[in-house]
């Protein structure tokens, strides 16, 4: 079956699952804020154009602005920041009946930095819940830092494993491309990724001394190490296990992580994760 061209993007089962784990945290997240009277907002840093197409049916489904917008209680206020313009003429049509969206066009990094990330330190009673969901590795570890240092943020994030595997990840360090590095630097905050991936390919198996699967040593190793990151150097006080997006063929597309600082934001992704993944 040929597929017509469109401005929605075509999504496959794994970002159907990542977007199911969204709509079922914004409610239990929001009514919990909203019951303790803080003023909480929902940050979507790469919004997209709010639907998409399901690779499976066809059929338009709702994005992650799209859902967050419909959950009970709703939040003080949303924001999407996207950098297409065709896509924020989308968002825009989505959030024309909302008096409390604002819709950002520009890099996520800087708007975060300048923008949200400011704003929320400015009062303890504020609260964040953002959606870092690019589609290769192309935001900021700095912006990751922050929103781990502030204390305020529960975070869902896509460490794009995939993106690692096809352009940075080589047996032979002297073959990495400086350019691909750079980025995978950039989103993991220093260049420690390459002692991981690195002494994960020299790894054996301790059981059979067969050499294992490099590709999946290298996958599981960078994602303990990153979870590690995220709550030793970034400081989110809890961070759920990394849940693996795996496409039809078992690959792992990218890994998707909770960060929180309370234990609370873990326990309730604790309960939604295994009702999602195992359908």
């Amino acid at each position: 079956m040929s597929v017509k061209r469109t401005k929605f993007d075509y999504v496959g089962n794994w970002s159907e699952k990542k977007l199911k784990i969204v709509e079922m945290y914004t409610s239990p997240y929001s009514r919990i804020l909203s019951k303790n009277n803080f003023y909480h907002i929902y940050v979507d840093e790469f919004a997209g154009p709010g639907q998409h197409i399901s690779s499976k049916t066809f059929g338009m489904i709702k994005g992650s602005p799209l859902l967050a917008l419909e959950s009970k209680p709703a939040f003080r206020e949303y924001h999407f920041i996207e950098q297409d313009r065709t896509r924020i003429d989308l968002l825009n049509e989505l959030a024309r009946e909302y008096d409390n969206v604002t819709i950002h066009q520009g890099d996520c990094n800087k708007i975060m930095t300048k923008e949200i990330i400011p704003w929320l330190k400015r009062h303890w009673r504020r609260k964040a819940l953002c959606l870092l969901d690019p589609y290769k590795l192309n935001y900021d570890w700095e912006m990751v830092y922050s929103l781990g240092q502030s204390g305020r943020a529960d975070v869902l994030l896509n460490f794009m494993i995939s993106d690692a595997q096809r352009n940075v990840w080589r047996n032979n360090q002297s073959l990495v491309d400086p350019k691909q590095a750079e980025r995978l630097t950039r989103a993991w905050g220093d260049e420690s990724w390459r002692e991981v991936v690195f002494v994960a390919t020299e790894q054996q198996d301790l059981f059979d001394k067969e050499r294992i699967d490099t590709a999946k040593a290298k996958s599981d190793a960078i994602a303990l190490a990153y979870k590690e990151r995220l709550q030793r150097v970034a400081g989110f006080g809890y961070v759920y296990k990394p849940i693996p997006m795996m496409n039809s063929k078992h690959g792992v597309i990218y890994y998707l992580y909770f960060a929180s600082p309370k234990a609370v934001g873990v326990n309730i992704i604790g309960d939604i994760v295994p009702k999602v993944m195992t359908k």
